[in-house]
Parts: C-alpha cells; sequence; structure tokens
C-alpha cells in the first residue's frame, strides 16, 4: 500500500511513475540505452520498495505539521508527508470498509 501510495503522489504531480522519477532523477547520468537504464533504475527501485513502508511511515507520522508543499527523500523516494498520511488513511479506510461490508453481508445471508 505503501509503494502505490507514493507512485500515486509521484504520478500526480509528476505525470510519471517511480520508475521514471528514479530515471530522470538518479540516472540522469546514465547511458540512454534500455538495458543501462534498467540496469541503473531496477535496484533503486526495488531498494524504493522495500522501504517504502519504513520511509512513508516514519515520514507520515514525524513531519505530519510540515507544510503541505515540504518534500522529503530517501530511498529515492520524494514524498510530501501529509499527501502520502491522506492517502494512507484512504487505502486504510477502504480497506476497512470492505471488510465491514463483508463482515455485515455474511451475517446477513448467515
Amino acid at each position: 500500500m505503501f509503494f502505490i501510495a507514493v507512485n500515486v503522489f509521484v504520478y500526480k504531480y509528476e505525470r510519471n511513475f517511480l520508475a521514471g522519477h528514479i530515471s530522470r532523477s538518479y540516472c540522469q547520468l546514465t547511458p540512454r540505452n534500455r538495458l543501462s537504464r534498467a540496469a541503473c533504475v531496477t535496484p533503486k527501485l526495488m531498494t524504493a520498495f522495500f522501504a517504502a513502508p519504513i520511509v512513508c511511515a516514519v515520514y507520515a507520522l514525524t513531519k505530519f505539521r510540515a507544510p503541505r508543499e515540504q518534500l522529503y527523500s530517501a530511498a529515492y523516494l520524494t514524498i510530501q508527508p501529509r499527501t502520502i498520511f491522506s492517502y494512507l488513511l484512504a487505502l486504510f479506510g477502504g480497506v476497512a470498509l470492505v471488510l465491514l461490508a463483508s463482515a455485515y453481508a455474511l451475517k446477513a445471508w448467515g
């Protein structure tokens, strides 16, 4: 969920997903052929994938009062803590709503 939230944020502001952000921001000196780009982007994208839960949770909880336009970067992720926090609330709220609806449906049919 954290990785999806980061990708939504990056796409919203850059019209590109995280792989494109990494390619543009951290692999700009890499040769333009596909193999070189993939060799540069893939390990960074994997690092971002595994670091996303920690980075997003820490920044969303510790930097919640930061101005909305303030950006933070860590582990190849660039986020706005307040925006990511709102995405996470929506994601967890959506999951909770689906679980609640399914429990209600099971009770009604049971």
